[in-house]
């Protein structure tokens, strides 16, 4: 009734759906009613208005773990999360939604850093603030792929201006470094003290 009253007050040309909820203490029920049942209500909210298009952050959590920094968009999907396994049932609604005549798009993100993060993030950039030295897991030869937060609000206008951006899409850095590179470049940035190892 929430989504309905919203869509049905501000009359939305499109809609952004970034809601979502992370596992907290293994209840995978609230992950489910938030990330697969919270999309069913946009799309359905987003029909019945006449939305023109919607945009569904999702995650590349949805692929199969195979240890690669980058998939493309047609790699096997196989979440083992249980955050990844509700983002896949919710793109599976999108999906539905799509193949019912919605314009529908979602953006599969890699972990996203910016100004506001919270979780292991935060306290990787105030530990760096800090001058800490910062832990590393292994060598650090592993690579991660990040993006900024500004550039993945370049990408949904992107998706909400682009006239057949139906499907999904991947959102990334396009240079993927070491993490042990990563985090001594930003260390060095920081000018903290701050060291890695």
């Amino acid at each position: 009734a929430f989504v309905e009253g919203a869509v049905a007050r501000f009359a939305p040309d499109a809609i952004v759906h970034a809601a979502a909820r992370l596992p907290v203490a293994g209840d995978e029920r609230d992950v489910v009613a938030s990330n697969v049942d919270g999309t069913r209500h946009v799309l359905d909210a987003a029909a019945r208005a006449g939305v023109r298009r919607v945009v569904f952050l999702s995650t590349t959590t949805v692929y199969a773990l195979d240890g690669a920094p980058w998939r493309g968009e047609s790699a096997p999907l196989d979440p083992v999360s249980p955050y990844g396994r509700s983002k896949r049932a919710a793109e599976a609604l999108c999906e539905r939604a799509r193949r019912e005549g919605a314009s529908v798009s979602m953006m599969r993100l890699v972990p996203v850093i910016g100004p506001g993060r919270s979780g292991l993030f935060h306290h990787l950039f105030e530990w760096v603030r800090e001058g800490r030295r910062i832990p590393l897991l292994g060598d650090g030869r592993n690579r991660v792929q990040l993006v900024h937060v500004d550039d993945c609000c370049e990408a949904v206008e992107a998706l909400l201006v682009a006239p057949h951006a139906e499907g999904a899409f991947n959102v990334g850095a396009p240079r993927v470094a070491s993490v042990s590179d990563e985090v001594g470049a930003l260390c060095a940035a920081a000018g903290t003290g701050a060291r890695r190892g």
